[in-house]
């Protein structure tokens, strides 16, 4: 993950692929340092908002690491005219992680939090209530929050290529399902042990009770 400082009014998503599938944006004074390419807006961002600055605005755009080192001809070719044109002023790489949602989205599955209130009614109790906050806050990395992770039955954060695999299916509890517990079996030969005593144990019943109803019916 990069920051690169241009001269732009705000952040943009980046990646972001089809941003001109019907080609409106092709032509016009939109691209002073070149023609982005077709499936990558990374530099169409990067220089609407360099369009948009003030002459002495000053800003920082998020981008990828690779739109800092990419040799691929377009983005290569208007990175030069970036510079070029000095309003690159500085490129900071930052470590991995340090935005896990970008292009991902959160689910939580808070069915089982609820609490009968009175007869017919349920309501969301305060400590379910602030633990939905608190891990959309870890998720989005706000400050004084442990690091975000998924919690199987729980919460889990989804990038779009999962939810295209699911045709775009974003209910919470088709994701976060909460783990199989294994079951715990005996041991085989032991528990073939035991249901052979009880086996045993029930004919000795059986015997006992048919001696019985022969008795009675000698009676009769």
């Amino acid at each position: 993950m990069i920051t690169l400082s241009y001269m732009c009014e705000r952040a943009r998503p980046f990646n972001q692929s089809g941003w001109d599938e019907h080609g409106f944006l092709r032509e016009g004074p939109f691209w002073p340092y070149g023609l982005p390419p077709a499936g990558n807006a990374n530099f169409a961002w990067a220089q609407h908002v360099v369009r948009k600055m003030s002459p002495t605005g000053r800003g920082a755009l998020l981008l990828p690491t690779g739109a800092a080192s990419t040799t691929k001809g377009a983005e290569s070719r208007i990175r030069a005219a970036l510079v070029d044109a000095d309003v690159l002023s500085g490129v900071v790489e930052l470590p991995a992680g340090l935005i896990p949602h970008v292009r991902q989205v959160l689910v939580i599955d808070a069915r089982d939090s609820a609490t009968n209130v009175k007869r017919g009614r349920r309501a969301v109790p305060e400590e379910a209530r602030e633990r939905i906050a608190a891990t959309f806050a870890a998720w989005r990395g706000a400050p004084g929050h442990a690091p975000y992770e998924d919690v199987p039955g729980w919460c889990g954060s989804l990038s779009r290529d999962e939810l295209a695999e699911t045709e775009y299916d974003v209910l919470p509890s088709h994701h976060v399902a909460a783990p199989l517990v294994p079951s715990v079996l005996p041991d085989a030969p032991e528990r073939a042990a035991d249901l052979t005593d009880e086996l045993l144990g029930l004919f000795e019943v059986s015997r006992r009770l048919e001696d019985e109803l022969r008795d009675l019916l000698g009676e009769l």
